[in-house]
């Protein structure tokens, strides 16, 4: 699921990357399709009024319980990219955008408020673009 400021993303894509292939969605929430062997996840999001990014990476399992996943995530705007080591016990990480895409906005308005999200589940051995 993807929330802007509290409210369902309105301007957010993924692309859903697995050995095979990608899939692309245009939605904000939904269930993964194929969830066992997914790779990559990108979250393409357009206009975001956010001040923080908060990335919770898990899944539910059979008896309901969440499990966190180990993944490399990378946040980007613009030129500006940062990247993030999450292991299974890091349940969240919280980046404050303001800093963060400060710099873009002053270079190019028009783009300030695209952020891109990718995530690189461990163990997932599709190359990167």
């Amino acid at each position: 699921m993807v929330t802007d400021s509290g409210q369902r993303a309105t301007q957010a894509s993924v692309e859903l990357g697995y050995t095979d292939g990608e899939r692309i969605f245009q939605a904000a929430s939904g269930a993964i399709p194929e969830f066992s062997v997914l790779c990559s996840a990108i979250f393409h999001l357009t206009g975001t009024k956010a001040k923080e990014l908060r990335v919770w990476l898990h899944r539910v399992t059979l008896d309901g319980q969440s499990e966190n996943l180990p993944a490399l995530v990378k946040v980007s705007s613009g030129e500006e990219v940062r990247e993030f080591q999450i292991d299974v016990a890091g349940k969240q990480f919280v980046l404050p955008l303001k800093d963060f895409m400060k710099q873009e906005q002053q270079d190019r308005p028009e783009k300030a408020s695209q952020l891109e999200v990718e995530m690189q589940l461990a163990g997932s051995t599709v190359s990167e673009k």
